[in-house]
Formats: structure tokens, sequence, C-alpha cells
């Protein structure tokens, strides 16, 4: 899967204001900084701190202006980003390790502006020659059912690879349906 061809595929737009949460070293983050521009920010998040340290050398061997980044180490339920400073939250084969997933569809909805985007690429929830066990994966079916219980609209899907699924959803003024089960269990490992 090429970072760049499906950060451009996703109506990210210049001068954009973004996170990527669950960032790792950077795999996605420095093409939505490419593609946000010299007036758009990205919010970079993850628990794991080397993986960050890593990010700061990728953006610096990628020659990207640091001042285009936010680099947060922080929980993705409580990310500490101002409440709806987002025009898109990027998340990349990282949903099936919350387990609080109710929670994390609010903390996105609370960052998100209104009429906002959530990119969601995944697993497929099937056998792969790599990527986590399928039995802990998040099926394309239930991570929409979560999606539109948490009061998000689907815009589309996208095609990221093989391997993967693609969601971007919309926020709406919909309130979450506190009623329904949003998957908040946890996962067997």
């Amino acid at each position: 899967m090429d970072p760049g061809l499906l950060v451009e595929g996703i109506g990210l737009q210049e001068g954009w204001v973004v996170a990527d949460i669950g960032c790792g070293d950077g795999f996605y983050s420095i093409p939505l900084a490419r593609k946000a521009g010299n007036h758009g920010t990205v919010y970079a998040l993850d628990a794991d701190m080397s993986a960050l340290v890593s990010l700061r050398e990728n953006i610096r061997k990628a020659g990207v202006s640091e001042d285009r980044f936010r680099l947060i180490h922080g929980d993705a339920l409580s990310t500490g980003i101002p409440s709806a400073e987002l025009d898109l939250v990027f998340i990349a084969n990282m949903f099936h390790d919350i387990e609080e997933k109710g929670e994390f569809l609010k903390e996105i909805k609370r960052i998100l502006k209104p009429s906002g985007l959530l990119v969601d690429i995944d697993w497929q929830k099937t056998v792969t020659p790599f990527g986590p066990p399928p039995g802990i994966r998040i099926g394309q079916d239930e991570a929409e059912r979560m999606f539109t219980s948490a009061g998000l609209e689907e815009v589309r899907r996208i095609e990221p690879g093989p391997y993967h699924y693609g969601l971007i959803y919309r926020k709406t003024g919909k309130r979450m349906d506190e009623g329904k089960d949003h998957g908040d269990r946890g996962h067997e490992s």
C-alpha cells in the first residue's frame, strides 16, 4: 500500500488540520502533512514514545517542516486536541486495539469540526500473510455499524489494497445512540 497514493484519494484539502491517531513512525503522517501543505497541520498522536522519536527522525529525513506537526505522546481516548479543531481524523490499522470503542468515537466527534471527516483504514477480517490475528480484527460491516451508531454518516468507501478496507465517514449533528452497544468490549489476545 502506497501511503502517498492513499492520502491523495481521501479528500484531504490543502490547509486542513488533521490528526493521525496511532501514528507510529509516520507512515501516513508525513504524506498527510505533504497533502495538507504549508498552511496545514498534522497532530500525530501515539501512546508509544519511541514511535514519536522515530517519527521526528523520519520527518527530518523526508525534508518536511517539523512546524507542520504537533507530536502528542498520549491516549487515543483523551487526545488533548482542542474541541472542533480538526478537518480530518485518520486512523490506520489500530481500531481493533481500542478497547473502549464508544469512548474513542466520542473523542473523535469532539475533536472534529462540524462536517469533519473520519478516515479508517483497517485489516479485512480474513486470514492474511501478515497483520494481527483475524479474531481481533474489526470487520468492515462491524466498523460501519459502530460509526453509524456513533452519529457519523458514510461518505464513501475506498480500496487501500488487498488486505485492507477503507471507510470515510462525516461528523453529523446527530448524537450517539446511547442505548446501543458500541463495541466497548475488549478483545481476546
